[in-house]
């Protein structure tokens, strides 16, 4: 999951290396998942405090790990743990799996295709902004730290 995580459960104990990047979960998030017809039935008050809740919640852990997971990485890397990185070979044919899963199973489950291909869009649109304000800053900042 993440190194605060992976320390809480030991792993260090038992898995010498400590590959990444996590491919899979880049990143903590949290979902939340709620009747849409219930949803409509409540009056817009508690609408507000749940998407207030819930936006916080999420905050709230990101932060948490963001905090806990640096030093957690150096406690496991000092009790003898190895980083290494997968190769780009695994993350590419990772990635070719993934899509192809994700392809297969939007063919055979019409609610999954219909989230799946409104989260392509967004992914598509995303994708050029994030490339050119959080990964070029992100490329310089860390050169310099």
């Amino acid at each position: 999951v993440g190194p605060y995580d992976d320390e809480k459960l030991g792993f260090y104990k038992v898995a010498k290396y400590y590959y990444y990047p996590g491919w899979w979960e880049p990143s903590a998030n949290l979902s939340y998942l709620i009747n849409l017809d219930a949803w409509k039935e409540l009056p817009e008050i508690y609408q507000s405090v749940i998407q207030v809740a819930t936006t916080i919640a999420n905050q709230d852990m990101q932060a948490k790990f963001d905090y806990l997971n640096p030093t957690s990485l150096k406690r496991i890397l000092e009790k003898g743990v190895v980083l290494r990185k997968f190769s780009d070979e695994i993350l590419n044919e990772a990635y070719k799996i993934t899509k192809e899963i994700m392809e297969e199973t939007a063919k055979e489950n019409p609610s999954y295709k219909k989230v799946y291909e409104s989260w392509k869009k967004f992914q598509t649109l995303t994708k050029d902004w994030l490339k050119l304000a959080e990964l070029t800053f992100e490329s310089f900042n860390y050169q310099k730290s």
